[in-house]
């Protein structure tokens, strides 16, 4: 039996060694600009927010494709001042790190095992030269939110709803879904904004400008945050589930 145990050992030992030694990880660093272009009557309006995901490649023995990728996130919502109409804020979706490959997944010369989370796919987004663009789908579009009141957190609204398509929705939901895929379920934006206002287009661009910082701030009560944690203790787990995700403001940069 000690002799099993110290067989169990030196092999995990070596595979430590492997991972760690025999194949250094490698980082690469993506920046691009999320750009949110609004019609509106009085002509085109728009915002933007330079993010950052980081992928580190490391070889894994354990992975089907033999290496594993790591994402880290950086950045903030994008900004779109409408004047006197008010303010949209597109807040981070669920997954930031996956918005940047799949824009362009379908630019893609060939089929990568793995995705993004392949050496191929990672390689393939750092031969993208500065000045790429290519259109969000709407599964990743962000999340757009208003305050009726800037100073209140209380008084978030949810712009527009796009409907996921994943096991377990209902036919009626699935029929559209083999239709056209994800699809906006409720669009508030003329009953906000008022009428001829719409989002026009949802674009990244390959960048080497600095990550944007600050933006959202500079539209945000100074004391909002200290209300926005004193109102929070009051919201019952149900409806922080589904209120949290219009607050991703920033992800993976210090306050």
């Amino acid at each position: 039996m000690k002799n099993i145990l110290q067989s169990i050992v030196v092999f995990c030992c070596l595979i430590f060694m492997l991972v760690s030694c025999d194949d250094p990880a490698k980082s690469y660093e993506f920046r691009y600009k999320l750009t949110v272009t609004l019609d509106t009557p009085e002509g085109e309006v728009s915002g933007s927010s330079v993010q950052q995901v980081i992928m580190t490649v490391y070889k894994d023995p354990t992975h089907t494709n033999g290496v594993s990728v790591g994402e880290d996130f950086k950045g903030e919502a994008v900004v779109v001042d409408i004047d006197d109409r008010g303010v949209l804020i597109g807040a981070l979706t669920t997954d930031p790190e996956l918005l940047l490959y799949r824009s362009i997944e379908n630019n893609l010369q060939g089929s990568y095992q793995g995705g993004y989370q392949s050496v191929d796919g990672v390689q393939y987004l750092n031969s993208l030269p500065v000045g790429t663009k290519a259109d969000v789908p709407l599964r990743y579009w962000p999340v757009f939110v208003t305050f009726t009141d800037m100073d209140d957190p209380k008084t978030v609204q949810k712009v527009i709803s796009v409907q996921g398509c994943y096991a377990g929705i209902s036919d009626a939901v699935q029929a559209q879904c083999d239709e056209t895929g994800p699809y906006i379920s409720d669009n508030k934006m003329e009953d906000i904004f008022g009428e001829g206002v719409s989002i026009k287009s949802v674009t990244i661009e390959i960048t080497n400008e600095h990550v944007t910082k600050g933006i959202v701030d500079r539209y945000l009560d100074e004391d909002f945050w200290n209300k926005f944690n004193l109102w929070w203790k009051t919201v019952d787990i149900r409806e922080k589930s589904i209120k949290a995700p219009s607050f991703s403001f920033q992800e993976g940069m210090k306050k």
